[in-house]
């Protein structure tokens, strides 16, 4: 089965229509039982949301006195996310005028809108943490090493990154979310990270919807290799 490829267009009326079952409303279980391990005794860390939508865990990092940086497409899903948290912001461009910036008046929470792969260290600077829940499985397979490269060069020496997939038969599902093994994790990022599961677990309620026989979410924690 061939994986289905979404544009901007496209996530956008998912937003409009509400077809937007990837969201949720709980903070990550799997983030809150293995917080220490992304944070890593590090204070005031500046953590980016690749293709953030409104996720709930971009507050509970903030009021932990993080620095949230998100990345999005969709406008409602900023909109709605700064309403629901009742956080005031402000908006601005960037410099370049590739973004529009939504932040809270203190500024450690931002959110850019705009496409993702024109964001860089330019916009942000360098990032000492990634919370990947929803963006490698999102993203069209093909842009999957644009992708990596992208990250690759936000992050600090020392950044800690979260990548949440899930695993499954790509034959019975076109995505997204689309499936990424354990074995993909290597191929994508084995020359540049070091790779270690931290945890997994079966998302029981998409397995049913979606009428797989086995599905695994898995979180992994990437550092870059010392040279």
């Amino acid at each position: 089965m061939d994986h289905k490829v979404l544009g901007v267009k496209e996530w956008s009326d998912r937003w409009d229509t509400r077809q937007i079952g990837f969201h949720k409303t709980d903070i990550h279980a799997m983030l809150v039982a293995a917080i220490d391990r992304l944070i890593d005794n590090r204070p005031q860390v500046k953590i980016l949301f690749p293709l953030c939508g409104k996720a709930v865990d971009m507050k509970w990092l903030y009021d932990q006195g993080h620095h949230v940086v998100g990345v999005e497409a969709v406008e409602k899903a900023i909109l709605e996310f700064f309403s629901e948290q009742q956080l005031e912001y402000e908006q601005v461009k960037t410099p370049d005028e590739k973004f529009s910036v939504f932040q809270t008046k203190d500024g450690r929470l931002q959110l850019f809108m705009g496409d993702f792969y024109e964001f860089s260290d330019v916009h942000c600077g360098k990032i000492g943490a990634i919370w990947d829940r929803g963006a490698l499985v999102a993203i069209n397979v093909a842009d999957r090493e644009k992708y990596r490269d992208l990250l690759l060069g936000l992050m600090t020496d020392d950044c800690r990154h979260f990548l949440c997939t899930l695993d499954y038969d790509g034959h019975l599902y076109p995505g997204p979310p689309h499936n990424v093994s354990e074995e993909e994790i290597q191929r994508i990022y084995g020359d540049k990270c070091t790779i270690e599961k931290i945890s997994e677990r079966e998302d029981e309620g998409f397995r049913i919807d979606k009428s797989l026989p086995w599905l695994a979410e898995r979180l992994h924690l990437l550092c870059l290799k010392k040279d």
